[in-house]
């Protein structure tokens, strides 16, 4: 796309080169996602049609396929014989035999990009149909989806998610949950991957996003801000906390702190408590300094820093034992690690509403989290199998005491 159309904002392509990479796991996981990713690409690229452009774009390229499926919607709705609806008949036998209902909204919406791309001159009608037909077909998923009873209603509800695992687990992992809240509040809710554990929090409060998914350190920092609020806070099978963990390789001879002296640590992000600011609390109280003693390896998240680890680009890394005992979903295998030392204890991360957030809106969000149970409300006993969430409980502000006093104390010894 670089070497044919320059002018092709840099967001639409870094999309459009994921959908188009060789193995199909390097790929979106699905169309919703990458419907999803080329909005934020087209906002970030200055490409923003009229709502005219786009339905225009959209009736040239599909008019008589959505007119003739409407008609089918309508006529099943109408009998009521049915929550099912099915295409037309006249959808090629090439084509993936999907159905309407909740697919039909990002079927449109992914066209609607098209039109976007298409109003900068970016061709990209051949991966976006591709995408917005295989919407909601991802491995055996059902081939049938229910209409919803009523249309989603207002202004979106964008949720930052700091980037505690890969972001493409973390997105898969949440979606049952961000249904099942469209559904609860009536609107339409969006979870948004930040790059790092501090830009989530600066969504939060510059007012790009309504809430934000923060993790320990970064809630203890972005609550001193007046008008962030703690909503919710989640529960991982079960828990409301973890355990900080520096692991080893099993095969490694290290038995205490004094052995990484001189070696590498893997450490997710500056802002992590269980990838940054316990490991390095506990290399300090036995005997072994950070700032000189050690090389760190910054991640960006915990997965990746286990997965560096056992790639050996590093001696150790700081992490949390829910990311350990989840690696499997990274292609990991947790067997091939042992922790050397629990480094400390945190409560889980907390959805948190920023200052711009309309508190009619937080209040809805907070009550449907609050009522979530996955067992009930899903069929299933947790939401996520490397997040594994299965509810949330309300917050109580002294949890995070113990991090506060860890927090300041490291800050203390860090060199000005």
């Amino acid at each position: 796309i670089r070497l044919v159309r320059p002018d092709v904002p840099e967001p639409i392509i870094e999309v459009m080169e994921r959908a188009l990479r060789v193995r199909p796991e390097d790929r979106w996981p699905n169309g919703d996602l990458m419907r999803r990713a080329l909005i934020d690409a087209a906002l970030q690229g200055g490409v923003a049609p009229s709502e005219d452009e786009v339905a225009s774009f959209v009736e040239q390229i599909v008019g008589a396929r959505l007119a003739s499926r409407r008609r089918t919607i309508e006529g099943s709705l109408e009998g009521r014989a049915s929550p099912l609806v099915t295409m037309d008949p006249g959808t090629s036998p090439s084509e993936p035999s999907v159905t309407l209902g909740q697919a039909a909204a990002p079927w449109i919406g992914a066209m609607g990009l098209l039109a976007a791309a298409a109003a900068a001159g970016v061709a990209l009608i051949t991966v976006g149909m591709t995408t917005a037909w295989w919407y909601s077909h991802d491995g055996a998923q059902a081939e049938t989806t229910r209409v919803p009873d009523t249309p989603l209603l207002g202004p979106t509800i964008t949720v930052a998610l700091a980037p505690v695992n890969d972001a493409n687990v973390m997105l898969v992992d949440y979606e049952p949950l961000r249904v099942w809240l469209e559904k609860k509040t009536g609107h339409p809710v969006r979870m948004l991957p930040a790059a790092t554990y501090g830009e989530t929090g600066k969504w939060l409060l510059d007012g790009r996003v309504s809430l934000a998914v923060l993790p320990p350190y970064v809630y203890i920092e972005a609550t001193r801000t007046p008008g962030v609020t703690p909503i919710a806070m989640k529960l991982f099978d079960g828990s409301t906390g973890t355990d900080g963990v520096m692991l080893v390789r099993d095969d490694s001879g290290a038995s205490g702190a004094k052995d990484l002296s001189g070696k590498t640590v893997c450490m997710a992000d500056p802002e992590s408590s269980t990838g940054y600011l316990l490991p390095r609390a506990w290399l300090r109280q036995n005997g072994v300094d950070p700032e000189t003693s050690i090389t760190v390896r910054i991640t960006g998240n915990h997965f990746q820093s286990i997965r560096d680890l056992e790639q050996g680009l590093c001696d150790a890394a700081g992490t949390y034992s829910g990311a350990w005992l989840a690696a499997e979903e990274a292609g990991i295998s947790p067997a091939r690690f042992r922790v050397l030392a629990i480094t400390g204890r945190t409560p889980h991360d907390a959805f948190c509403s920023g200052p711009s957030a309309d508190p009619a809106i937080v209040k809805q969000m907070q009550d449907a989290l609050l009522s979530f149970d996955p067992k009930r409300d899903l069929g299933v006993d947790r939401v996520g199998d490397a997040e594994r969430i299965t509810g949330f409980v309300a917050v109580e502000d002294n949890r995070w005491d113990d991090l506060r006093k860890a927090l300041a104390a490291e800050k203390s010894k860090k060199p000005k």
